[in-house]
């Protein structure tokens, strides 16, 4: 965006799901149990956390950590998610464009932060937040705790492992992915610490955001078969902000829409952000 432009943009940004590559992909289709949802982010952290078990739309309450990218969103601040479709796997579900190809999957606002996810956590009770274990006392995304108490198990995520002794699990330079045939529990603990020392490193807040709603539905595309595609023509025109991640009301506000209608129809009212647990002491931005 060039500098002093005022006009209104969302976050633009983009997530490795289960259909990122092929061998993700494939271990998800020989593993449904494991793997029932395949456009959620396939880490262990889940970033962003989409909340796709909660009962009804009205539950749902996603979570951005920055525990990926090391973001601090402020309460009104818009972003819209893709994830990238590997070319197999494009092929496997008839999507004939040449790459890059994306599923534009969710879209969402900042409702509330946190200055800590610690503090955070506190606003969750416990339920199926993950598919295993299940339940856990929060989203897996906050990475306080000491052990991955929260964090999806092995079997049902992509781990990595440090390329040399004294780098970090998570270094997007030196690791491995994994997927849960080739990973040890080993592999899970290291990544986690690895997120965990990011956190406190970056002195990360956490976002609780609600999903968008546009004409009734919600902005959540979870089934790939009716996920809106997004194809190399249409990226183009964002290129000037392939690492700026900012695009236009315009842009945002057809993407949103695409996405809704994809997505569940939800009632008119609004729900309250649901109150927290009395475990630590609240601490909002």
């Amino acid at each position: 965006m060039p500098q002093g432009d005022s006009r209104q943009t969302t976050s633009f940004l983009t997530y490795q799901s289960w259909v990122s590559e092929w061998p993700w992909y494939d271990y998800a289709q020989h593993h449904p149990e494991s793997v029932p949802n395949l456009l959620i982010d396939r880490a262990l952290c889940e970033e962003p956390f989409l909340d796709v078990f909660a009962a009804s739309p009205a539950e749902r309450q996603p979570v951005i950590s920055g525990v990926c990218r090391c973001r601090k969103p402020k309460v009104g601040d818009r972003f819209i998610y893709r994830t990238r479709i590997d070319p197999l796997v494009a092929k496997r579900f008839g999507i004939g464009q040449l790459p890059p190809l994306y599923f534009v999957v969710a879209a969402m606002r900042v409702e509330k932060v946190y200055r800590s996810h610690e503090a955070a956590s506190c606003h969750f009770t416990p339920r199926q937040y993950v598919t295993a274990p299940n339940p856990t006392p929060y989203p897996p995304n906050l990475v306080h705790a000491l052990e991955p108490v929260a964090a999806v198990c092995r079997e049902s995520c992509i781990v990595f492992r440090a390329g040399t002794p004294d780098s970090s699990a998570i270094d997007p330079e030196k690791r491995t992915p994994l997927v849960p045939s080739e990973s040890t529990e080993s592999d899970r603990q290291n990544t986690y610490r690895g997120y965990r020392e990011r956190m406190l490193k970056c002195k990360l807040h956490a976002a609780l955001c609600r999903i968008e709603i546009v004409k009734g539905r919600e902005a959540l595309a979870l089934d790939p078969a009716g996920a809106p595609v997004l194809s190399a023509d249409e990226c183009g025109k964002w290129r000037e902000f392939r690492n700026g991640l900012r695009i236009l009301e315009e842009s945002a506000a057809d993407l949103r829409s695409r996405i809704a209608a994809a997505g569940q129809l939800v009632p008119w009212e609004k729900p309250a952000l649901r109150g927290t647990r009395d475990c630590c002491t609240r601490d909002p931005v």
